[in-house]
């Protein structure tokens, strides 16, 4: 007896439709530093265990939107592969979805980096004002859903360092 073999397919419509739910939640980025075991190496990505210290502060989204494969776009993503690829913003909901996050310069002089945590629906402390894009750990209840992490090598932040860091997901 044989095994059916099935293929299953999303449609179009409603991988539009995924992606536009998630481009209206509310997303948070905690900027983690280097976890002491990791000895100035980032470990191998794990979504199951992802070696995240407690972070030392939380961006708010600074933009939630969609994004189309484009050889001359502004935005630059990068496969696991290490494919590069470009993008351009699309005022239409498509099948890629991103989230920029971003630090003003001079925020976090004298902490040293090692993950960017994206988590989407996090429950703020009431009174947090909805326009405060830099957030302390007091002003965060749970930081939410885990999406995505950026590990990268250790990295100081000094007096004129600022961070502007895409998350781009394809559905």
């Amino acid at each position: 007896m044989s095994t059916p073999i099935f293929n299953d397919v999303r449609t179009r419509a409603a991988t539009l439709a995924v992606t536009k739910v998630l481009s209206q939640q509310t997303w948070i980025a905690a900027l983690c530093p280097p976890a002491p075991e990791w000895n100035g190496i980032p470990p191998t990505p794990d979504m199951d265990n992802p070696h995240l210290e407690q972070p030392f502060v939380y961006l708010r989204s600074f933009a939630v939107g969609f994004l189309s494969p484009d050889e001359a776009g502004e935005v630059a993503g990068q496969t696991p592969d290490g494919e590069l690829l470009k993008y351009a913003f699309s005022d239409d909901p498509t099948d890629t979805l991103f989230v920029k996050v971003h630090a003003p310069i001079g925020s976090f002089a004298g902490q040293e980096l090692g993950a960017i945590a994206l988590y989407s629906n996090p429950a703020l402390v009431e009174g947090v004002p909805a326009g405060k894009e830099v957030l302390l750990p007091a002003d965060v209840v749970e930081p939410g859903t885990l999406s995505r992490v950026a590990y990268m090598t250790p990295t100081p932040l000094f007096a004129g360092t600022g961070l502007t860091h895409f998350f781009i997901d394809r559905y």
